[in-house]
């Protein structure tokens, strides 16, 4: 027999021989619960003990009793009961151990009950003694969350759990948790509720809880009455319908204050009014569980951001145009144009390293902003714009046929044809672009790529500030412009390079006042290479500050030589090429190599190209005077004339020597329409630089004709092949030692 009365709270079922916790009666902490149930059993078990005696004390013999009844297996009824008894005070006795064992944080034994294990997943015992105050058992199962985080499983499983182990220890109560978060998305979850009135909650909780909401409450949760509550008008007859007449609600808010969503638990007619001390501990460690979850995946998602997209544009990344790409050649998210085309578009920024080195990092920054805002303006939403490189952008434009793609590349010149504003200056930023199409120039994004940046490079040999669709041939220079790089940085380093000497005459006397270094490059195969051959691929390769190093260190060693040798007088000039000009250190190198070689300043002459001064007229300002300052060394704009508007400025630059670039001389004495303007450019030259206390010279005379002009025009210095051809160092020394040429002198 088993006892008839059974406590509401914290009952007993035997029904098939399990013991349940009654899921009616109110929760309490594990402790307590084992504790009040390890009673009940001792007790029960105490009493079946007793019985159990009474019963073998009966009949020691162990026969029956006359006239009792005998079943099938002729056991007594006696005996019968007494074997029910012992198992039961069995069964029970295991119960009590294992809720004990529960009670202690042991581990399972194999055999454990279905209830327990159900139990033991939505609340453990804390750590230490039964019952201590000092350190509550958690109400949920808070570890298993954390691993689920920790394991990175998806965001949405991990709310799940939550708010599961929510429902499962407010048991007959239903609860809902929402999210509205721009970092981490929209996400509405509840175990037990329809998804109506999910959605509807989530309107109402998914981004904030601030605000009048018509409810009342302790603390940080709000009590609200559905029928009367501000925050349920219009959302009544959902939860009214469902017997919901009150809700418990709180906000989930992150680390930071932000508040994302909140958790409500919704209550039937006869529960409670308000949460029990033990059910706000619930929701408490719901939100808090809530809250680290969703600010780990506002933390995952930004750095997976990060890791796809420019932090300076907010552009895309090259990863992530290369992902979109492949994807859309091989989801084939083209195939909805008549001819399904893609088209990769390289954008690269003409000379954006003078903003960098002439106007610092800073402007370059705003500039290149400014420039991702104004493509981005021009694209559509199926388009792709990112930042691959420095000052390079990429763009993924699904496209009908290559005049689309033609036309949209025309735009894009367009829209940054005109000025940019950077601190105060107003910046011109032009671009070279190169096309690649899918499928013509290749089948995936690696060959693609490629047939991109062959375009771009053929688009800026061809003078910047163009566009150039890949050709087949293209495929053939990339790969023999790879091999000249690789080769290139070769000869920098094993000593690949020579200099050769072409010297500058008076022309009033035919003295030689100077020579000019000019490069050459032993190649090991294709032979002694001009400049034309290869400083295109060095520029584009970075290269150029290197070699105009190596060549100022090569010119000092010579005029070193020459002066050793006896021959006396002579200057050596060097060009400096654009980008090792704007070297803010360029000065302390110059000076350097003087100390080295143990030169004399004025033995030493510069020579800058007038584009590489005018597109920042203030630093290229402060460079010549840096320059300058190294008292002696000579400074000479060469190639003048060709910047035009330089003119204006020329009177501040601290140069000795003007160099009229040849392309006005060739014509020169000449009967072609242009001859006349040549000559006259050049008269005017002549007579800006005497006017203005600096020498000119004339660059590439070639005839006689031309010579003579020059002469009667008081042009002071000119060179080129009539003159003088350019020779390795060694062929130079006789003429340098006479002084002068004869050619020049009787003309």
């Amino acid at each position: 027999m088993t006892d008839s009365k059974t406590p509401k709270q914290g009952a007993l079922d035997q029904s098939e021989g399990e013991v349940r916790p009654d899921e009616d009666g109110p929760l309490g902490a594990v402790e307590s619960l084992a504790q009040r149930v390890g009673d009940e059993l001792h007790r029960r078990v105490e009493a079946l003990h007793g019985r159990v005696e009474a019963l073998e004390g009966s009949d020691d013999s162990g026969s029956s009793a006359e006239g009792e009844h005998t079943d099938s297996d002729g056991k007594s009824s006696r005996h019968a009961q007494l074997e029910r008894l012992q198992r039961e005070v069995r069964g029970l006795g295991r119960v009590a151990g294992d809720l004990r064992r529960l009670a202690a944080g042991a581990p399972p034994r194999s055999s454990e009950p279905r209830w327990l294990r159900r139990w033991r997943l939505s609340v453990k015992p804390s750590e230490g003694a039964v019952g201590s105050a000092s350190r509550p058992a958690p109400l949920l199962d808070r570890n298993r969350v954390l691993e689920m985080m920790a394991a990175g499983d998806p965001i949405e499983e991990v709310l799940d759990r939550v708010v599961e182990g929510v429902e499962l220890r407010m048991s007959g109560l239903a609860c809902a948790l929402v999210m509205s978060d721009g970092a981490s998305g929209e996400i509405a979850t509840s175990p037990s509720l329809d998804r109506a009135l999910i959605q509807d909650i989530h309107s109402r909780l998914g981004g904030s809880m601030s605000g009048g909401s018509g409810g009342s409450g302790r603390e940080d949760i709000e009590v609200c009455d559905v029928a009367s509550s501000v925050r349920w008008s219009g959302g009544r007859d959902l939860l009214t319908a469902q017997g919901y007449v009150r809700t418990w609600c709180c906000a989930v808010a992150l680390a930071d204050g932000d508040e994302v969503g909140g958790l409500c638990v919704l209550v039937r007619e006869g529960d409670p009014l308000e949460p029990s001390r033990l059910q706000r501990r619930v929701m408490e460690e719901a939100v808090s569980l809530a809250s680290i979850a969703i600010g780990q995946e506002r933390t995952r998602r930004e750095l997976q951001h990060q890791a796809h997209h420019d932090q300076l544009t907010g552009l895309p990344n090259r990863a992530l145009l290369v992902d979109r790409l492949e994807q859309a050649i091989v989801m084939g998210v083209v195939g909805r144009h008549k001819k399904p085309e893609l088209a990769v578009v390289l954008v690269d920024l003409d000379n954006f390293k003078v903003i960098n080195e002439s106007l610092g990092h800073r402007a370059g920054d705003l500039v290149l902003k400014a420039v991702s805002r104004r493509i981005r303006n021009v694209l559509r939403e199926s388009d792709t714009v990112a930042r691959v490189g420095g000052d390079e952008f990429g763009l993924l434009l699904p496209v009908s046929s290559a005049a689309t793609a033609a036309a949209v590349v025309d735009k894009l010149q367009g829209i940054l044809s005109a000025p940019f504003q950077v601190g105060g200056r107003e910046l011109f930023v032009t671009a070279s672009f190169g096309i690649g199409m899918y499928p013509a120039d290749g089948g995936d994004a690696s060959s693609l790529f490629s047939a991109a940046d062959s375009a771009v490079f053929a688009a800026k040999a061809k003078g910047r500030d163009t566009a150039q669709f890949f050709t087949s041939t293209m495929n053939a220079e990339a790969r023999e412009r790879l091999a000249l790089e690789t080769e290139l940085r070769r000869a920098i380093d094993s000593g690949g390079f020579v200099l050769h000497y072409q010297a500058r005459v008076e022309l009033q006397t035919g003295r030689i006042t100077g020579v000019e270094a000019l490069l050459r490059w032993h190649h090991p195969e294709l032979g002694l290479l001009l400049p034309g051959r290869f400083l295109a691929v060095a520029t584009a390769a970075g290269l150029m500050p290197r070699i105009g190093e190596l060549v100022l260190r090569m010119a000092a060693q010579q005029v070193r030589a020459w002066r050793d040798q006896g021959v006396l007088g002579v200057v050596v000039a060097v060009n400096l090429s654009a980008s090792q000009f704007r070297f803010s250190d360029l000065a302390a190198t110059v000076n350097q190599v003087i100390d080295e070689f143990g030169l004399d300043p004025s033995w030493l002459e510069l020579e800058i190209t007038e584009d590489a001064l005018i597109d920042d007229i203030d630093s290229a300002t402060a460079q010549m005077q840096r320059l300058k300052s190294l008292e002696g060394v000579k400074l000479a704009i060469d190639d003048f004339g060709t910047g035009y508007s330089s003119l204006g400025y020329l009177k501040q630059f601290p140069v000795d020597i003007l160099k009229i670039d040849k392309t006005f001389i060739c014509d020169l004495a000449g009967r072609s329409p242009g001859a006349e303007g040549d000559t006259a450019i050049v008269k005017t030259v002549i007579e800006l630089g005497r006017n203005l206390g600096l020498r000119v010279v004339a660059e590439g005379v070639e005839t006689e004709d031309q010579l003579r002009l020059l002469q009667a025009l008081k042009c002071d210095e000119a060179q080129g092949f009539l003159l003088a051809r350019p020779v390795p160092a060694e062929e130079l020394v006789d003429r340098l030692r006479a002084g002068g040429l004869d050619n020049v002198a009787r003309h």
